[in-house]
């Protein structure tokens, strides 16, 4: 086949040897291929048959498979990673085959309306119940793939409670503070109680934390198709080391001795508690690069790099100056002070690795994704540079002894407080952006499971709506009803036997989330083709039974039907094609096969939307008086326009209309521009079928380019157009 033919020689041979795309190829196989296809698909026309309701779902689910399409040409740009593209074609995929699904109930409605009222005379009472319930069935599917498209990749519940529990102690540690001066024994309590609630915030941001990189880890073990046994167990063991220091905070808290003496043991543990927590960190994130770098088929280098090393380091080193302080002779404010001043120290360290470690893992995420690298969010960067402020504060109010004020202590934990409550809001923050990135693969996983399932429940109605037709057209043929066609039967059950196994693949543990997602696509591809064979074997057998109940000949099925048949067959075999290339990269597949297969659904749409058009109008002929000869004796009770044939065409095309009484009729052909290039005709016709053929010359009797034309008939009381193509 001709499409075939432009796939096979070109596209699969786009890559060089390295398997990479070569664009400009693609583009111009593309750009020649399509003009043949696509403007045939788009500017076909339908005659006004249907009801309008019907006509105006089949022209929206157009639109979406349009908007489909259109997302393939969007470039890569910062904050469009393949992954997202490919997510939002899905998106638009289901609503088109949501409408589609929509017009297809209302056409098969029309039509057993218009049989039952020639059969029994009596009020139409809907679909069958089964059938009903089956494309209600599949609007739920629709309605959770599209409720899919709206969730955005925010940590689980337990994560978030924990991180809201830390915000909860900030505040009441922050809340102490006062800018009046106390007494100095007041002062020292409230610096003591402050440091109290601090240890609670800590401890419940840890916990967050280690939530946090629990699920991150299952979803990188997921990508790689490696089973999930939880962190590491040095960084448990990490984790739990701060845990116990924490701890021994609570338990000076409870000590009956003298706030001052308290204060002094309870930054000694908290210098302990964030260091172990800080080398749970360390380790979580040298842990999660070489997954990142497993999955872009890098070389780990065993290190992290070496600014994030040296801000670690840093980190280190400040804490250990806390414990010197702690172990030495001086008073304890001064102590105080001085330990208060490294902790913070230690911590800005941490907090700028951790901002480095997140850039570094980011742009491995868009690595493997395949988007453009995209700044942070100015959330993120907005809580981290208010965590910097308030770690400032402490800086400013630091000095050298002689020893200040204890008010001044007391500022400097009222900014310690709210430093880290900053600090926890980038993190939380940045975990956040972490989950969205990956998250992504779930909804397209998620979102083919709904769309296999609403496909699978549809094919159930449609085998049903045809049982039923059948059944009706056979009483009015006063034959026995058979069934369905064996073949018919055959074509729907190999439809089972693949959204069967697109369910098979969705609940598979052990396969990677990416080759779910392109073995789900290419099982998706299959069940769509064999329910495609059978809708086509179906309408045939419709139209047959209609011919016969008219006394017309049988024929095949409409040339302009059969023809988008054989389109979606040849978007079909691409996407098969596709799924054998070995050198193609597995997202560039995957997005390249739903570019393919929104063009075949959208071919099928076209060639049901013009096959349901036929059975309208030979439904409706049924209520006219026919003779032996098929001849319509009654005139149709309206001008009729028909579409011309063949089209596309070159370089003759003929154009035929049907009047109900003797009349002038002007023919005139018009370009994309609304230009009138040639008037066919202007005289008076006989009632009747006309037919008129048009050279595709202009009044100058010069050829015309290829491209998109309408003709427009026009009587005394009735205008109509529609749309033609001429390919040279």
């Amino acid at each position: 086949m001709i499409f075939s033919n432009l796939f096979k020689g070109g596209l699969l041979n786009s890559y060089s040897e390295e398997g990479k795309m070569n664009k400009k190829s693609l583009k111009s196989i593309l750009g020649l291929s399509l003009f043949f296809i696509f403007c045939f698909l788009f500017y076909s026309t339908k005659a006004q048959a249907l009801p309008p309701d019907v006509d105006s779902l089949f022209k929206e689910a157009n639109a979406d498979f349009d908007s489909a399409m259109l997302i393939h040409e969007t470039p890569i740009e910062p904050g469009n990673s393949e992954i997202q593209k490919i997510e939002k074609k899905l998106y638009y995929l289901g609503l088109g085959l949501k409408h589609q699904k929509e017009a297809k109930e209302g056409a098969f409605k029309s039509l057993e309306e218009k049989i039952d009222t020639l059969l029994l005379k009596e009020p139409y009472e809907g679909l069958p119940e089964d059938a009903q319930a089956y494309f209600d069935t599949s609007n739920i599917y629709f309605d959770s793939l599209i409720y899919v498209h709206s969730l955005i990749g925010k940590l689980n519940p337990v994560t978030d409670s924990f991180f809201q529990a830390a915000n909860e102690w900030f505040d009441l540690s922050i809340n102490i503070h006062t800018p009046e001066p106390y007494p100095p024994e007041i002062e020292t309590l409230m610096i003591e109680q402050k440091l109290h609630y601090l240890k609670y915030a800590l401890k419940d941001q840890k916990h967050a934390k280690m939530h946090a990189f629990e699920e991150i880890e299952a979803k990188l073990d997921t990508l790689l198709g490696w089973p999930y046994e939880g962190l590491p167990p040095w960084v448990y063991e990490a984790f739990d080391s701060a845990n116990a220091y924490f701890d021994s905070v609570n338990w000076i808290h409870d000590q009956p001795w003298p706030e001052i003496e308290k204060i002094p043991w309870k930054l000694h543990y908290f210098k302990h508690a964030l260091k172990w927590q800080k080398e749970a960190k360390h380790m979580m994130f040298m842990e999660l690069e070489y997954k990142l770098d497993a999955l872009n088929k890098i070389d780990f280098p065993g290190t992290l790099p070496a600014d994030v090393e040296s801000l670690f380091a840093c980190a280190n080193a400040h804490f250990d100056t806390v414990n010197v302080y702690f172990e030495g002779q001086d008073p304890p404010e001064m102590k105080i002070e001085l330990m208060l001043y490294y902790l913070s120290k230690g911590l800005v360290c941490q907090k700028e690795a951790m901002f480095w470690m997140y850039l570094y893992l980011k742009e491995k995420i868009f690595l493997y994704s395949g988007s453009a690298y995209l700044e942070p969010p100015f959330e993120l960067v907005d809580a981290y540079m208010r965590a910097d402020s308030f770690f400032a504060q402490i800086e400013s109010i630091h000095i050298q002894p002689p020893y200040p004020p204890i008010q001044n202590l007391e500022w400097k934990v009222f900014y310690l407080a709210s430093g880290l409550k900053w600090e926890k809001e980038f993190k939380w923050l940045l975990f956040e952006e972490i989950k969205t990135e990956l998250f992504e693969f779930d909804k397209v996983e998620l979102k083919l499971h709904h769309l296999g399932k609403a496909l699978d429940f549809q094919k159930h109605a449609k085998e049903r709506m045809f049982e039923e037709l059948e059944i009706k057209l056979d009483i009015l043929l006063d034959q026995e009803y058979p069934g369905l066609p064996p073949d018919v039967e055959d074509f729907f059950d190999s439809a089972n036997v693949y959204f069967a196994l697109v369910e098979t693949t969705h609940q598979r543990p052990d396969t990677l989330e990416l080759a779910k997602i392109e073995t789900k696509l290419y099982y998706l591809q299959y069940g769509f083709g064999w329910q495609k064979e059978a809708m086509r074997r179906m309408f045939e057998e419709l139209e047959w039974k209609l011919d016969e109940l008219l006394g017309w000949p049988q024929g095949e099925l409409p040339q302009n039907v059969e023809v988008l048949f054989m389109c979606v067959d040849d978007y079909l075999d691409t996407v098969r094609q596709m799924h054998e290339d070995t050198q193609m990269p597995e997202l560039m597949k995957v997005e390249s096969k739903l570019y393919y297969l929104a063009h075949a659904l959208k071919c099928e749409k076209e060639a049901k939307w013009n096959m349901f058009d036929t059975l309208e109008y030979k439904i409706d002929s049924l209520g006219t008086d026919i003779d032996e000869t098929g001849d319509i004796e009654t005139a149709p009770d309206k001008f009729t326009l028909l579409q011309n044939y063949p089209n596309p065409f070159n370089p003759e095309t003929s154009i035929e209309f049907i009047l109900n009484q003797p009349g002038r009729v002007t023919v005139e052909i018009f370009n994309i521009l609304g230009q009138k290039i040639k008037t066919v005709a202007d005289k008076k016709f006989r009632s009747g079928l006309q037919t008129l053929y048009w050279d595709g010359k202009d009044e100058n009797g010069k050829e015309v380019s290829s491209g998109i034309y309408f003709y427009r008939v026009k009587t005394d009381d009735m205008v109509k157009t529609r749309k033609m193509v001429l390919v040279k």
